[in-house]
């Protein structure tokens, strides 16, 4: 039995060190399909291990969760959860644009739904869980990160076991051409690059505007400055004469 549970122990280990792949973990004993969860891990791994396994987990059920993002500040390791029905934005006058187009303004140039954006245009969903992978290698056969794991042709985004590696002119998921996926794709790089030939005007021009009210304020302050002058040459003018009349009396 002692022999069983080394020999468990190191494989546990093994798997933790390799990767998020140790969150699907199971039993090594081929004709076995129990899975090794927590409590196992915990009990057989070392503490350095299970804090592996513990970030392992957390980056999981974050990525999987549309309501809770990483903290952007760098070297921080906690996630945000929202937790509001709603969303307030405040903002100065918009005329003649109505609120709602300036909304959708503010939230495209947003840094977020900018990449979104890029998303779109440069990468395609796991079929299975749906998360965003890009295709960084020539190879067509994709494996998503764990714990999915799924792996699939990145053509037609069909399942890769009974591909032959001959050019894959099959459909995507859902009935849809491949030709069509790419022609939207095509799509959406168009866009982008029309986004940002009226961003790059945009911010341009808003760069003049706080500038012109930068030099608005400067100016006001010299003139403000300059009417004092003629207040305070009178009230000396009028002290220097009110001194004289002392004087003859």
């Amino acid at each position: 039995m002692s022999e069983v549970v080394d020999g468990f122990d190191v494989y546990v280990c093994a798997a933790v060190e390799d990767g998020p792949g140790c969150l699907t973990l199971r039993c090594p004993k081929l004709s076995c399909e129990a899975v090794v969860g927590p409590d196992m891990v915990r009990l057989l791994a070392s503490e350095n291990e299970r804090k592996r396994y513990d970030f392992f987990l957390l980056r999981t059920y974050v990525e999987s969760n549309k309501r809770v993002k990483w903290c952007p500040g760098s070297g921080c390791e906690y996630a945000v959860e929202y937790d509001d029905d709603f969303e307030i934005v405040y903002g100065g006058r918009s005329r003649p644009l109505d609120c709602e187009t300036v909304g959708k303004w503010v939230l495209k140039n947003n840094a977020e739904a900018e990449n979104t954006n890029w998303i779109l245009a440069y990468t395609k969903p796991c079929p299975k869980c749906k998360r965003s992978i890009e295709k960084n290698h020539g190879c067509m056969h994709m494996t998503c990160r764990q714990p999915c794991g799924y792996e699939f042709c990145w053509l037609c985004l069909g399942p890769y076991r009974g591909h032959d590696g001959r050019a894959c002119n099959g459909y995507a998921k859902e009935g849809v051409p491949v030709h069509e996926a790419e022609r939207q794709r095509e799509l959406a790089k168009k866009a982008i690059e029309r986004y940002t030939h009226y961003y790059e005007r945009w911010a341009a021009n808003e760069k003049s505007r706080k500038q012109a009210l930068t030099d608005l304020h400067k100016i006001e302050t010299v003139d403000l400055v300059m009417c004092w002058r003629p207040m305070d040459d009178t009230h000396k003018h009028a002290a220097w004469m009110a001194g004289e009349s002392s004087d003859n009396d």
